[in-house]
């Protein structure tokens, strides 16, 4: 009873549909099954088709009932080496739009990546957070015969986007990911091992072998065998009872520390005190400590480092530092020998002689006056 110039038509793909360009079969394939199809004047109407033209010429469909597929699975991280803390994404991509249901996973060589995003379209993103533990030389999809994504629960699973309301039963999709795998060239290394310390020497350019006087600095460079971050601080004790603390580098796998010689420090061979002397700590002007954190370099850095140095060498082993901070004491004034027995008048010279406890240095400049 609808007086119109167009007619819409419903088709469903059924599994076992294929066909890469939609089209109807010939000129005669509308059919009316019971139905008629008449205009305003009860007349019939002429239910032949184009015959040069067909759905074709104005769209290309394709209908394919096998389900859905992963055509490819990629992480945008460039390739390195990545700690406790840091996160991997990768986007798993299917051929046609899919809609998540739960937490599927992706399964990895190493655990699970958890899925995050993307229901709706045809890229799902999902989510590898490393854990303390986690190690492997290269990161990858999991590469065991048979691999498929991962439903944990009877609520996880993702199935074809379908546009009818009728369709009241999900089409699966293909789970399968084996033969996938990040490119050759993408190398995302896991390594969870803390920092550990290679060596703590001198700054070869400011703090040569030599003996260093009260107000003198000292360099010392802490290196660790991969890049660290500084929290608070970090401290070296050393057998002068003075204390190094950090200075720069953070970042890095080389860490700054100065020590500037006090009054009263003293040690004919300047060295570390023992394996715990490194501390991650800040008591800088006499303050209780605050403890800090020296952590292994990633993006959410969560590993602390480990600063035992009872496997390294000591700064005697490479430099041989005086540290002479106590100052020279005068010890007495007195006439020289030479002028004893001799009568002095006006304009005569004595020598007078100054002794102190160490040797010393006259600024010529300005001498002293007695």
């Amino acid at each position: 009873g609808l007086f119109t110039r167009t007619l819409s038509f419903e088709y469903m793909v059924e599994a076992g549909h294929g066909q890469t360009e939609l089209d109807y079969l010939a000129n005669d394939s509308l059919h009316l099954n019971d139905y008629s199809i008449e205009d305003a004047f009860g007349r019939s109407a002429n239910l032949d088709l184009p015959v040069t033209t067909s759905l074709t010429a104005s769209k290309v469909v394709g209908i394919s009932g096998d389900p859905s597929k992963v055509v490819s699975i990629v992480s945008e991280l460039p390739t390195g080496e990545y700690g406790a803390g840091d996160e991997v994404n990768f986007i798993v991509t299917f051929d046609r739009e899919v809609a998540v249901e739960g937490s599927p996973e992706l399964p990895l060589n190493v655990r699970s990546a958890t899925y995050v995003d993307g229901s709706g379209t045809k890229s799902l993103g999902f989510n590898f957070k490393v854990l303390p533990g986690d190690a492997t030389a290269r990161l990858d999809v999991s590469g065991i015969i048979g691999a498929e994504l991962l439903f944990p629960t009877l609520y996880d699973d993702i199935s074809l986007l379908v546009n009818s309301p009728d369709m009241t039963s999900p089409v699966k999709v293909d789970p399968k990911i084996e033969g996938n795998s990040l490119p050759l060239e993408q190398i995302i290394s896991i390594d969870t091992a803390p920092p550990s310390v290679n060596s703590i020497t001198p700054q070869e350019s400011t703090t040569p072998s030599g003996t260093y006087a009260v107000g003198d600095p000292l360099f010392f460079e802490v290196s660790f065998d991969k890049p660290v971050e500084v929290d608070i601080g970090l401290e070296l004790s050393l057998n002068t009872g003075g204390v190094a603390r950090y200075a720069s580098g953070s970042g890095t796998d080389t860490l700054l520390l100065q020590y500037t010689v006090q009054e009263g420090d003293m040690t004919s061979n300047l060295d570390f005190i023992d394996s715990k002397s490194l501390v991650s700590q800040n008591t800088e002007g006499g303050r209780s400590p605050v403890i800090g954190h020296v952590r292994r370099k990633t993006l959410s850095p969560t590993t602390d480092a480990n600063l035992d140095i009872s496997h390294i060498a000591s700064i005697t082993v490479t430099h041989s530092i005086v540290i002479d901070g106590v100052r020279p004491q005068m010890l007495g004034i007195s006439l020289d020998e030479s002028n004893q027995g001799n009568t002095f008048s006006r304009g005569d010279t004595l020598t007078i002689v100054v002794q102190f406890s160490a040797t010393v240095v006259v600024n010529e400049s300005s001498p002293p006056v007695l």
